[in-house]
């Protein structure tokens, strides 16, 4: 008998430790892998909106503000530290000291979960639908036919990204 649950936790433990993720078996998600970009887009997070250029390039993202009282105001996120750069003032801080909703933040978790693969995937008639949950909760992010990041819905934070279509 104690042979027979060791070997049932020992199978147990190697599958969790296996899996990593539930993801479907989707073949999309095999393809959907979000490169460097830089984007214009139009961030909602609640009732306020700004316009704002989005930059995905060696592992980081940065949301810089071009519209509204705070233009040039950006955000970096690399998945361990936070910064913030306005005018002349620069401040950064270890995420994990963090508690705040913050579009760079969520951008970069959406990201890293669509590139490791743990999203379900299904055709749309305008390209692919990926849904998946970061540390906020369940996300959906929207794909054209050439595989482009074109929104993405954290319902949880209340915030939408709609990407401007790449020029």
């Amino acid at each position: 008998m104690r042979k027979c649950v060791f070997r049932i936790s020992a199978i147990l433990l190697i599958l969790i430790c296996i899996s990593g993720c539930a993801q479907s078996k989707s073949p999309f998600n095999n393809q959907l892998a979000v490169t460097d970009f830089s984007r214009k887009a139009n961030i909602a997070i609640g009732d306020v909106s700004y316009d704002c250029l989005v930059d995905f390039i060696d592992g980081v993202v940065t949301v810089t503000a071009l519209s509204s009282s705070v233009s040039g105001l950006s955000f970096s996120y690399d998945g361990n530290e936070l910064a913030f750069d306005y005018e002349e003032m620069s401040l950064s801080f270890d995420s994990v000291s963090l508690d705040i909703v913050n579009p760079a933040v969520e951008i970069y978790n959406v990201i890293s979960a669509v590139n490791s693969g743990c999203i379900t995937a299904v055709p749309t008639k305008d390209g692919i639908r990926a849904e998946g949950e970061t540390d906020t909760g369940t996300f959906a992010a929207a794909f054209d036919t050439d595989y482009n990041l074109n929104a993405i819905e954290l319902k949880n934070a209340s915030i939408y990204v709609k990407f401007k279509a790449p020029s």
